[in-house]
């Protein structure tokens, strides 16, 4: 299974910022930020050829300017879900609930 692609930019921007600020303090640990940037060239040119194979044009590539829009609104969202404490799961009805309905059971 394939996480979607806003998760996996996101992981490969966790991976960029932390291994940035990691780098910045010990220099043998480079290899990192170079693995972040490959990451980050190949899930471009993954989209990028989904882009071209998609036959959707100049009107496509604008949307898909607006991907990092969408990413901060979802990053938002998570951040602000509310916490639910008490959840009751609700009631389901039995797979013959028809069948005992009308006494054919």
């Amino acid at each position: 299974m394939v996480l979607p692609l806003s998760y996996v930019t996101l992981n490969i921007l966790a991976l960029a910022g932390l291994s940035s600020a990691v780098v910045w303090h010990y220099h043998a640990l480079q290899p990192w930020l170079w693995l972040s940037g490959g990451c980050a060239a190949a899930l471009l040119v993954y989209v990028l050829r989904g882009w071209q194979l998609s036959g959707i044009g100049a009107q496509g590539l604008l949307d898909l300017a607006r991907a990092p829009t969408f990413l901060l609104w979802k990053v938002v969202l998570m951040l602000r879900r509310p916490r639910i404490q008490n959840y009751v799961r609700p009631f389901c009805r039995p797979a013959n609930f028809r069948a005992r309905l009308f006494g054919c059971a």
